[in-house]
């Protein structure tokens, strides 16, 4: 029977988890040491993760060497900005205080808190899993920048006009695949066809049992949670009577981590609350150095897990070389293959190709100072691989990450960010 909010009360047992797997704990001390560093001090809203809108910053690209002009561009990006798929998150963190609300325990906070998630909750109906308008201005925006950037690209005058798509069944896949066509097309005489169907989905958004790997990473995340997120001062804050409120929830960890997680998408919409005003920064950071953790254990190059990314991540990169080739064939019409799927995807390929700021693999709990998940995997993140050729047929190649120039630390490049196709096509087919 639980009597107080103490530390001990809400945070208990040591679980036999905590035996298993004490590996864990070093790295949480090790991790104190970055957590100063944690960018949501400066940036509240990057709490949101994985759910935070397309993050775009202009960047002057590397000219390429003399002589070479781009051809060709091969490209995976993320669906844009979206509702949630479903009501759960909303679902969950409403319960305790809909019953809270009842035995008059919710204080003026509490009482808000209930009515933004309610709101929320109201934005959402007829909406699930779409994309918002915001999205739909990502992939129109990526789309046009690419055109600027790479005017060209379905020049009439290089004979290459032939653009590729591929989509995940999903419609806010498709709805994004559209929009960015549209956008790319414009003006523009182009022979576009767009595809999605079960073959595809396979490679583009692959269903991969990943039971074992999420057991592992639930393990973790409680550990963190439970060092990360102490819930004693948002209780006070919400209800007027926390022990009493302690008991109608499971567990205020995971509660504490649904309101954030319902709360993450509201910077994909308009006129919704920001649910992120009900906690102080301290307790945003530790929610953020969990999730930073979590997305990095399941879909970056995690020394703790790492076969996930070769799950998820090889048969698009099949796809990349085997489109790559066909474009590369003399005589060919390809001028881009685009491709439109999901975070769960496009992490995972960035890490197994080993491209720059995911070729390290590191423990999960360890990565807050060299990765963050909300700049490497928010909403519409992309992966550009863009080819050029000179008059004497030499074919050079440089990647993008959310449009900004990376390197193959692996790989000696030709020219800082260009690299000679003949090594990059060798490096990936051995990951094959």
């Amino acid at each position: 029977m639980l009597e107080s909010l103490s530390s001990a009360t809400l945070i208990t047992d040591t679980t036999p988890i905590m035996k298993i797997y004490t590996f864990f704990i070093g790295f949480i001390v090790a991790g104190l040491a970055v957590y100063s560093q944690n960018p949501v001090v400066n940036h509240p809203d990057m709490t949101a993760g994985e759910y935070y809108h397309y993050i775009y910053s202009h960047q002057k690209q590397t000219d390429p060497p003399r002589g070479f002009k781009p051809f060709y561009i091969s490209h995976y990006g993320r669906h844009g900005s979206r509702y949630h798929t479903n009501s759960y998150y909303m679902d969950e963190a409403l319960k305790p205080l809909l019953k809270a609300d009842t035995l008059h325990i919710l204080t003026d906070s509490g009482a808000q808190l209930l009515k933004d998630l309610q709101q929320l909750t109201s934005k959402h109906e007829g909406h699930y899993g779409m994309l918002t308008e915001l999205g739909i201005n990502e992939q129109k925006a990526i789309a046009h920048r690419i055109i600027e950037r790479f005017p060209e690209l379905g020049e009439s005058s290089n004979g290459r006009n032939k653009v590729i798509a591929q989509s995940s069944l999903l419609p806010r896949c498709l709805a994004s695949m559209t929009h960015f066509l549209t956008t790319f097309q414009s003006g523009r005489q182009l022979n576009i066809k767009a595809y999605c169907s079960d073959s595809i989905q396979q490679y583009i958004a692959p269903s991969v049992n990943l039971k074992q790997m999420f057991a592992l990473e639930k393990r973790m995340e409680d550990s963190m949670r439970k060092r990360y997120c102490p819930p004693e001062n948002f209780f006070k804050r919400i209800f007027s009577d926390p022990i009493t409120a302690r008991h109608l929830m499971d567990s205020p960890y995971q509660w504490m981590k649904m309101i954030i997680n319902a709360g993450s998408i509201c910077f994909n919409m308009e006129g919704v609350p920001n649910l992120f005003k009900h906690f102080t920064i301290e307790e945003l950071k530790g929610a953020w150095t969990v999730r930073n953790a979590r997305e990095y254990f399941a879909f970056g190059n995690s020394r703790d897990y790492p076969t996930s990314t070769h799950d998820m991540a090889i048969g698009l990169l099949g796809d990349f070389i085997r489109r790559c080739d066909i474009a590369l064939v003399k005589g060919s019409d390809m001028v881009a293959d685009f491709r439109f799927g999901h975070d769960s995807v496009v992490l995972p390929f960035a890490s197994y190709i080993g491209l720059e700021g995911f070729n390290g693999g590191h423990y999960a709990c360890q990565v807050d100072s060299i990765f963050n998940c909300t700049e490497s995997v928010c909403m519409a993140t992309n992966i550009q691989f863009v080819f050029y050729r000179n008059k004497k047929g030499n074919t050079l190649v440089k990647c993008l990450y959310n449009e900004r120039e990376r390197q193959f630390p692996a790989l000696q490049a030709i020219n800082r960010y260009y690299y000679s196709w003949e090594a990059l096509r060798s490096y990936l087919l051995q990951l094959l």
